[in-house]
């Protein structure tokens, strides 16, 4: 402002006002440019300089706080007094008055008003007009009223419940009404809220838990003194819309888990898919944390980034949530030393909340942004009609914005960038960073797998076949073998053939053939199924089987009645051979019978002999 070297600073002390100090009064007459009072002794006449910290204001002092007034009314206080401070010690002249009522733009009667206060206390500050009205924050209820009021409002923070403002008044007019005092309104009732209980207005907004989390001071923060030495990892659905490769059509929301540096904030690594939050998926972003990364980003098309960040941490902080109980997670995490620490609140993993909310951000200024609130959304354009990123190319954009914007960004904690931070603590580091020895290992252990047998043609594996030439010695019809894929991008497995200490890698036998997620793979499946419904439907189903139950119950009667009907016959059979039997005479008892072979004598016809006597 053009008049600030006319006037010292701002002060609440006005020039030519009286203080007493040890038993001495001093008359106030300047302020230096760091705030100092310039005050001579009234009795001595010694010129004393005073700080104002320890003094009481004067009896001229400006009564207000000069931080609430604006830039323009302390501008325009500061004009007036540049022309009206010539005539403190002198007579206005009428011929003047005029001029200088016209440019103060102010009646004449003001002028006078003006240079009357001035006179009194000869500093801008004076000018200074007051609001008219009761001032913000002036109560005027009855004190008995304040203390019911103020009782109903913290009653309703111990509730826990989301409480309407018409309910806390209701509750305070009939304590008020039972002793006789008028009640206050509503408009009363929703201000003392604001400053007595803020969390009663947020948590209809965004519920009690996290109506408390933003009120509740929250001091503190995790003792650290290098990197490495404590990481915060967590998950969160990524508020952005991402499409299939191939048919570029909106297949959902993918989960983000990072892991994030304590000490220097920078992030060490990080998984994107549409599996959602379990072991598998923090045990990921591990990997990528604790491995270089050159080969990671050349595969992706961004070997010209650096991201010098990785090694064995020392402590990994976590929730209690299950993915962090698999058994399978923290025995890898003791096979490499890693200790793992439980969270027991929200706040001691705030450095990786930040972060999370920090990615939401950026995602919210892409198209395809779901946003953080659906209900805001309602009555709008579909978000995923601007979806436009693939999965591959979403994780791409991310590490675009942590290395280019992220790292290289001052943080408001730590004063410098998490870049400077991560160098420096490396350039004073005593011990080396630890790094793992067996990348293979170390990245295969974290992997879900798989029992499979290796066939002459290869290993099958989610309807694919995978084969290498390693395999071929260890082709063991019936015997089933451990094998570990990367549900990130299949296409790429692992056999263990050594109890955990050998492994071959094995590939798609189809030469070219892309590699996709798991999760993508099964949602084009899906959508295939989906678009081509089965031929047999549920109306053929059901004519089949009442089809065949008409056949089978024809066919079972005529079965029925084949052998009912042979039953018959057999026993008319049987009857009429007993009939014949019966009706057959016997031979008397005693009588002689034929033996055989007088039977066979007798039907021999006779010989005639040709020689010897008749």
């Amino acid at each position: 402002m053009a008049a600030d070297s006319l006037t010292p600073p701002v002060t609440s002390y006005a020039i030519g006002s009286l203080i007493e100090l040890d038993d001495h009064v001093y008359s106030i007459e300047g302020v230096d440019e760091f705030g100092t009072l310039s005050a001579r002794d009234v009795r001595s006449g010694d010129v004393v300089r005073i700080a104002p910290e320890g003094v009481a204001p004067g009896p001229h002092a400006f009564h207000g706080d000069l931080n609430k007034v604006s830039d323009l009314e302390i501008a325009r206080a500061m004009r007036h007094f540049a022309l009206l401070s010539q005539y403190i010690d002198r007579q206005l002249p009428k011929a003047e008055l005029p001029d200088l009522s016209k440019a103060l733009g102010v009646q004449r009667t003001q002028v006078f008003s003006a240079l009357e206060r001035l006179r009194r206390a000869p500093h801008f500050t004076t000018l200074i007009r007051h609001r008219r009205g009761r001032q913000p924050g002036a109560k005027f209820l009855h004190s008995e009223v304040e203390q019911i009021l103020e009782r109903q409002i913290k009653l309703a923070v111990r509730a826990k419940l989301p409480l309407t403002i018409k309910t806390i008044f209701e509750e305070t007019e009939a304590d008020c009404v039972q002793l006789g005092l008028p009640a206050p309104c509503q408009r009363t009732v929703r201000q003392r809220i604001a400053t007595i209980g803020p969390e009663l207005t947020l948590r209809r907004k965004h519920g009690i838990r996290r109506a408390r989390e933003r009120v509740t001071p929250m001091p503190g923060k995790i003792p650290v003194v290098a990197p490495l030495q404590d990481v915060e990892v967590d998950h969160s659905p990524l508020d952005i819309f991402v499409v299939s490769t191939q048919e570029r059509v909106c297949i959902g929301r993918a989960y983000l888990t990072a892991v994030v540096d304590t000490f220097s904030r920078v992030v060490l690594g990080f998984n994107l898919g549409f599996e959602p939050p379990s072991a598998l998926t923090v045990a990921l972003s591990l990997t990528h944390a604790v491995l270089p990364k050159n080969i990671w980003l050349s595969e992706r098309g961004l070997s010209a980034l650096d991201w010098p960040f990785y090694g064995l941490m020392k402590r990994l902080r976590v929730d209690k949530a299950a993915e962090f109980k698999s058994p399978k997670f923290e025995a890898a995490c003791r096979k490499w030393g890693i200790e793992v620490y439980y969270r027991n609140k929200k706040e001691d993993g705030g450095i990786i909340e930040r972060f999370i909310g920090t990615v939401q951000t950026w995602c919210s200024q892409e198209p395809g942004a779901s946003g953080s609130d659906p209900k805001k959304l309602r009555g709008e354009r579909d978000r995923r009609e601007s979806a436009h990123m693939t999965l591959a190319e979403a994780e791409a954009w991310l590490t675009r914005q942590i290395l280019m914007r992220y790292h290289l960004t001052r943080h408001s904690t730590l004063g410098i960038s998490p870049l400077q931070a991560w160098r420096s603590a490396q350039a004073e580091a005593s011990e080396p960073r630890a790094i793992v020895n067996n990348p293979t290992e170390f990245f295969i252990s974290f992997l879900p797998s798989e029992q499979r047998v290796i066939n002459h043609d290869g290993v099958r594996l989610f309807n694919e076949t995978y084969f290498s030439s390693e395999a071929r010695v260890y082709v063991q019809p019936g015997v089933k073998r451990m094998v570990y894929y990367d549900p990130r991008a299949l296409g790429k497995a692992y056999i263990d053939v050594g109890a955990g200490t050998e492994y071959i890698e094995v590939r798609y036998t189809e030469p070219g053939k892309e590699r996709v997620s798991k999760a993508e793979l099964e949602a084009v499946r899906k959508a295939r199924n989906d678009n081509n419904p089965s031929l047999f439907s549920t109306q053929q189903r059901v004519a089949l089987v009442q089809e065949n139950r008409r056949a089978r119950a024809y066919s079972q009667a005529a079965t029925r009645a084949a052998r009912r009907k042979e039953m018959v016959e057999q026993s008319q059979r049987l009857v009429s051979a007993e009939s014949q039997a019966l009706r057959t005479p016997k031979a008397p008892e005693g009588s002689w019978e034929i033996s055989s072979e007088l039977d066979e004598q007798l039907s021999t016809p006779p010989r005639i002999w040709s020689e010897g006597p008749v």
